[in-house]
């Protein structure tokens, strides 16, 4: 988060578990795509928080956690959760379930572009074939 604030970057958080069968297939099919690596790189700050660690202390916006109390916070309750917080570090949204690469690059691109603001659904997002652009103009 100190890295993220510093680089005025937003932030990704992948909450897993280890016995989340569908959180290993994110592992392995999602986070190491090549492009995927490289615009979350480029363009975030990645986390990965275990959710069920009720030990380590996290801290964010002032207040310490653990991973677990963190997850609650956010409102975690199915794994893998993804949670988007934007550069001054608000949450935008967490999104449960696996997401393929294919569909989380948009994703990212989507988050990273603020398309959120514009009061536009990822589906308006795609179906304009990634433009958010044109919103803001009302074109």
């Amino acid at each position: 988060m100190t890295l993220a604030a510093r680089e005025r970057k937003p932030v990704v958080i992948d909450f897993y578990t280890s016995w989340c069968h569908w959180c290993s297939v994110m592992d392995r099919e999602t986070f190491s795509d090549a492009a995927v690596r490289k615009y979350l790189a480029e363009h975030f700050v990645a986390i990965r928080v275990d959710a069920e660690n009720r030990a380590d202390s996290l801290f964010y916006k002032g207040g310490t956690y653990t991973p677990f109390t963190l997850g609650r916070r956010f409102g975690v309750r199915a794994f893998p959760s993804l949670a988007y917080l934007d550069a001054d570090q608000e949450l935008v949204t967490v999104v449960p379930g696996f997401v393929p690469a294919k569909t989380f690059l948009p994703i990212l691109q989507y988050m990273q572009k603020e398309c959120y603001k514009q009061r536009m659904t990822f589906e308006e997002y795609m179906k304009r074939n990634g433009d958010c652009d044109s919103a803001k103009t009302g074109a």
